[in-house]
């Protein structure tokens, strides 16, 4: 493809048409800046009717896809931003988990304990309590002596 020159004298552009009459198809413009020339001229043939009905609906796939995956990206973005608030999160809940399983197994050892003091509680009780008895026995036994022995 050799430059062209306008017949203003500069160089001319190549460039892509948009529309959907011409799509993709290829023109050289003038490149004066300011009061363009205008100067005009197409470098590729027109494009078949049925190119002008092809083309514009694989565009808008194009774009509606481009437009997706804009979108996943977006989401993807903002679901590694949770994961790393979740994982963070996740980090704490174990440290707690740690220092509460701790809590638990000495609060099953002071259980343990209080559950070995109410026994030892209990079969104190239970001796006293024969104990006792055997107390009550024995001064009613003397005070029966005693009251014999007076009478």
């Amino acid at each position: 493809m050799e430059g062209r020159t306008c017949r203003c004298g500069h160089v001319m552009d190549l460039k892509t048409s948009w529309t959907d009459a011409n799509l993709g198809r290829r023109f050289f413009v003038c490149d004066q800046k300011g009061d363009r020339c205008r100067c005009f001229v197409w470098y590729d043939p027109p494009i078949c009717d049925r190119s002008k009905v092809v083309i514009p609906g694989l565009l808008r796939s194009t774009r509606r896809l481009e437009d997706e995956i804009s979108t996943l990206q977006a989401d993807n973005r903002r679901l590694a931003a949770e994961n790393i608030q979740l994982e963070a999160t996740n980090t704490s809940f174990e440290s707690d988990n740690i220092t509460l399983q701790a809590e638990n197994r000495r609060l099953q050892a002071v259980d343990g304990n209080l559950r070995a003091a109410k026994r030892r509680q209990a079969q104190n009780q239970t001796s006293a309590a024969g104990s006792n008895r055997s107390s009550i026995f024995f001064a009613i036994i003397l005070l029966l002596g005693v009251w014999v022995f007076m009478y």
